[in-house]
């Protein structure tokens, strides 16, 4: 009984993260095709160096920033971020467009500080100490910017650390805004994606618990997963390091990594070393392994979809409907609670459970 109990928990976990991994895809495809990196990384530098602040927070922002979009033709000519995504350092970083989606804390200090002092040749730090005296009073970069030269006094390269610094800690906080509206993004996909599917957690449990060849098939899915799948940990990764900036990853190797082939499935594609935000080679990868577990998943015969069998018969009292659709209610939030943790979430749960089944099934008793 234990081992059937575990084994139901291993596949339903196995299930949440083909779930989860669904949820994310869609979320990654909509924040490429509205840019929302690029321009909550906009936001939060109007913010930084123009003292604007974003636009009201809508249910459309929340999903991927298409209310509000920015062009920098729109910024004024005093504009500091309009210099700053002119700067030859920075248009390097928007990959195609106008917009970087990242800036490295390195090199904003390098581009602020041409701005502020443009002549090559001699930049010193009372040269820029005076071109930042002559920033309009009301602008809180000119205080910011005085505040950290007080600190540093005449050394020139403790200020540009100390812009660095000053860069990152402002990351963070834009950071933190972008996570909370992208893990509210995904819980809304999420209660999507399990109406449609009728991922009912309750109804998943019974059906595993009951079927020992859909248990089995599922754990052995489940099994695959652990053994051979490189993505998830990709995917922490890049959620744990500052998503609007590369400080956290300049020790990481520029070269790219080819992941092993994966057991009972086609050979992925090679994924980039770890990066601050996932680009087009990530999101290609994201869809390609989404597509192979839809296909994979669809074979074991889930318990999950909708038809006339799930409904109440007909001649079911008002009693037995009600309790049916509370049930099927409860199941279904649980489902999109859970799946909205993402996909690395469940995966490490599933590292530890199949850890433990192993451990099990490997006593002398067995």
């Amino acid at each position: 009984m234990g081992s059937e109990m575990l084994d139901t928990a291993i596949g339903l976990v196995g299930i949440y993260v083909f779930l989860s991994l669904i949820c994310t895809t869609v979320k990654e495809l909509i924040a490429q095709f509205t840019s929302q990196r690029a321009e909550t990384l906009l936001t939060g530098l109007r913010r930084l160096l123009d003292g604007e602040f974003a636009a009201k927070n809508t249910v459309l922002r929340w999903f991927g920033g298409v209310e509000g979009k920015i062009s920098l033709s729109d910024l004024g000519d005093g504009s500091l971020v309009k210099k700053l995504y002119d700067h030859h350092l920075i248009r390097s970083h928007a990959e195609g467009g106008e917009k970087p989606s990242h800036i490295p804390a390195e090199t904003f200090a390098t581009a602020l500080l041409d701005i502020l002092d443009s002549e090559e040749d001699a930049k010193t730090i009372e040269s820029i100490r005076e071109s930042i005296k002559d920033l309009p009073e009301d602008l809180p970069v000119r205080s910011a910017l005085l505040s950290i030269l007080s600190e540093v006094g005449d050394d020139l390269d403790a200020f540009r650390e100390g812009l660095k610094t000053w860069y990152n800690n402002s990351m963070d906080r834009v950071s933190s805004f972008y996570k909370k509206h992208t893990q509210l993004a995904v819980f809304f996909i999420a209660v999507l994606t399990v109406g449609l599917t009728n991922a009912d957690t309750f109804q998943m449990v019974r059906m595993l618990g009951k079927n020992d060849v859909l248990r089995e098939a599922a754990v052995q899915q489940a099994r695959n997963i652990v053994q051979s799948e490189r993505l998830f940990p990709e995917m922490a990764n890049a959620s744990g390091s500052r998503p609007l900036d590369s400080a956290a990853v300049r020790s990481d190797s520029s070269a790219p990594r080819t992941l092993p082939a994966r057991r009972a499935l086609p050979p992925r594609r090679a994924l980039p070393a770890r990066r601050a935000l996932p680009d087009s080679a990530f999101l290609d990868s994201l869809v390609n392994r989404t597509e192979q577990y839809v296909g994979s998943y669809r074979t074991l015969g889930l318990p999950v979809g909708w038809g006339s069998a799930d409904l109440p018969s007909k001649g079911s009292t008002a009693y037995e409907i009600l309790r049916y659709w509370v049930s099927k209610g409860l199941g279904l939030l649980l489902t999109a609670l859970a799946i909205s943790l993402g996909a690395p979430f469940w995966f490490g749960v599933l590292e530890k459970i199949s850890t433990v089944r192993s451990s099990g099934r490997s006593s002398p008793e067995r």
